[in-house]
């Protein structure tokens, strides 16, 4: 405000006359004329060329709206699950080395220096680093706990797993079993059937060679008109097996297909299942770490900061002793020369 304010009086003066100008107010009211005229039409101009079809605020926020694909959203949740880890094991570590450095920064005020730390800066020390023991103390506790309820639902995820995929496999082994008799059956008919058209076609064979020889022997020779109608019959008879031979197939294909897409619809659904319960243990997994870490970080919170004051200031007095020793000991170096 005082700068905008010094900026203004330097420009007045620049420009000279007297403020504020005779126009000025006409000028800010036609100019929030504007502003409102600007707002009521939806914003600036839509740029040349361009055609919009959201006349309403609804359908541009609408617009705006980013919707993620199952994988990004899996992606995205392993992302805030590590960076949560992440700050739960910095915060954890920030701990630990404020109790080694309380430690070490009271082990470096000996008693027989208290004259120079002060008893009360010692004895704080002390405090702190009792509170700092008792408080991981309370957190091992809550941490043992909480990896008992852990390990219990892991535990029920792991049998559940198991059973469900036994009960899978088993299913798909009496499922294949089933289409594999279904299809040795088929394939019984069909040799069946095969050999019925092999034994016809041979009757066949014999009849119109019988035919031919009889022509022969009547007229010397048989005739291409013979020949070509029993090729036909046998032919037709070799058609036949063929025929037999690709219904069979072709409806064994059709009602295994049929089956397999059914059969897999239902494991699917019970493959979900398990899916679905592992979300939910490591749903219920993260609430339980995540209760634990919030009744841990209040108190813990508040003694790091605790902790990192007396700390500062310990620092700050062994620096200063560790100086003014160094300072005595050249001044009687000093003097001994």
């Amino acid at each position: 405000g005082r700068m905008l304010s010094k900026w203004l009086d330097a420009a007045r003066k620049r420009l000279g006359g007297t403020f504020p100008r005779d126009a000025a107010r006409a000028e800010m009211e036609a100019y929030a004329e504007k502003m409102r005229r600007r707002k009521l039409k939806g914003g600036k101009q839509a740029v040349a060329g361009v055609v919009e079809d959201e006349t309403t605020e609804a359908a541009r926020l609408e617009k705006r709206v980013v919707r993620l694909s199952q994988a990004s959203t899996a992606l995205a949740r392993r992302w805030l699950r590590a960076a949560q880890d992440s700050i739960q094991a910095r915060f954890r570590e920030r701990g630990k080395k404020l109790r080694d450095d309380c430690e070490e920064c009271l082990g470096e005020m000996p008693e027989e220096d208290e004259w120079f730390y002060g008893a009360d800066l010692r004895f704080e020390g002390r405090q702190v680093l009792t509170r700092g023991d008792a408080l991981r103390a309370d957190q091992l506790t809550l941490e043992a706990e909480a990896a008992v309820r852990v390990r219990r639902i892991e535990a029920d995820f792991q049998v559940f797993e198991q059973e469900k995929q036994a009960t899978i496999d088993e299913e798909r082994a009496v499922f294949e079993a089933k289409l594999q008799k279904l299809a040795d059956e088929a394939n019984r008919k069909l040799e069946l059937r095969t050999r019925e058209l092999e034994r016809t076609k041979d009757l066949r064979r014999e009849e119109c060679d019988a035919a031919e020889k009889k022509e022969r022997d009547e007229e010397g020779a048989a005739s291409s008109a013979t020949l070509a109608k029993h090729r036909d019959i046998l032919d037709s008879i070799d058609q036949e097996i063929e025929g037999a031979r690709e219904a069979v197939e072709k409806q064994r294909k059709a009602y295994e297909g049929e089956q397999r897409g059914f059969f897999d619809r239902h494991e699917s659904l019970q493959i979900q299942v398990i899916a679905d319960r592992r979300i939910s243990a490591i749903t219920n997994i993260r609430q339980i770490r995540k209760e634990t870490q919030a009744k841990i970080r209040g108190d813990e919170n508040k003694w790091q900061n605790d902790a990192a004051r007396w700390l500062s200031t310990g620092r700050r007095k062994v620096e200063l002793k560790k100086r003014e020793d160094a300072d005595m000991e050249a001044a009687k170096r000093r003097r001994g020369q």
